[in-house]
């Protein structure tokens, strides 16, 4: 029994005082780890975007190639599309639906009603 109450007594633990120290700490790092973490998600969707941008775009360039009397005006989803396997496009601005337009001179990319922008 004394043998028991000796270990019990000779236990050591934290104090509440280094707990709360501790739990602080941790706050102060989920605060500043959270929105970095926000902020490299959308910078991952917006790149992911851009580079679907450019394969529409690298798949204008092929139907340019293959019909090379057809203006840039007039290239539309469905002369596109065959260079392009898993992605659909239209020629309308739809919901979750990529599409594209020759607008002065330059190419634009709309993933739904959002134009897709290229720094």
């Amino acid at each position: 029994m004394k043998k028991i109450q000796k270990v019990l007594k000779e236990q050591k633990g934290f104090t509440l005082v280094e707990l709360v120290v501790v739990i602080a700490i941790l706050g102060i790092l989920i605060a500043i780890a959270v929105p970095k973490f926000t902020d490299i998600t959308g910078n991952a969707q917006t790149r992911a975007q851009q580079a679907t941008a450019r394969t529409i775009m690298s798949a204008i360039v092929m139907a340019q190639a293959e019909n090379p009397n057809l203006k840039a005006e007039d290239i539309k989803a469905d002369k596109v599309e065959p260079f392009l396997e898993d992605l659909e496009v239209g020629d309308e601005q739809e919901a979750d639906k990529w599409s594209f337009k020759y607008d002065d001179g330059k190419w634009k990319f709309y993933y739904g009603t959002d134009e897709i922008k290229f720094k």
